[in-house]
């Protein structure tokens, strides 16, 4: 399937209220929402320097705000950019940053939030 009709195909289903998961989807914030600060640290120091917005570095999209992060994947569209950045983070062959792993507590701190579907700044954290 071509990266156009994969696209179109995730609006349309997504346009139909479909969803692979189970639980209820985050609420959508504004455009450019600001990442929760007990997270934006880390992705700050870790991510934005290629990440930022506009993303540099043959980095492929911005994971400098809340629907960044919420977006699909472009390599996996099943997933979101946060699941994906995650696994990236996790991954030994591939790790992003590639220049160094972010700490295990800001690691934990990040799949906690994305779990908990990366609510913005105004819903407490889990």
């Amino acid at each position: 399937m071509s990266r156009s009709n994969a696209v179109a195909a995730f609006v349309l289903l997504s346009s139909l209220g479909c969803s692979r998961r189970s639980e209820p989807a985050a609420e959508p914030a504004g455009p450019g929402t600001p990442l929760p600060p007990e997270i934006a640290r880390t992705i700050e120091d870790s991510c934005l320097s290629c990440h930022g917005d506009p993303p540099t570095s043959s980095a492929p999209q911005s994971l400098a705000s809340v629907e960044a992060w919420r977006a699909p994947s472009l390599s996996d569209p099943a997933k979101t950019n946060g699941e994906m950045a995650l696994e990236r983070m996790k991954d030994g062959l591939r790790p992003m940053p590639p220049m160094g792993a972010v700490g295990a507590t800001e690691l934990d701190a990040i799949e906690a939030w994305v779990a908990a579907g990366m609510p913005d700044g105004k819903q407490a954290l889990p």
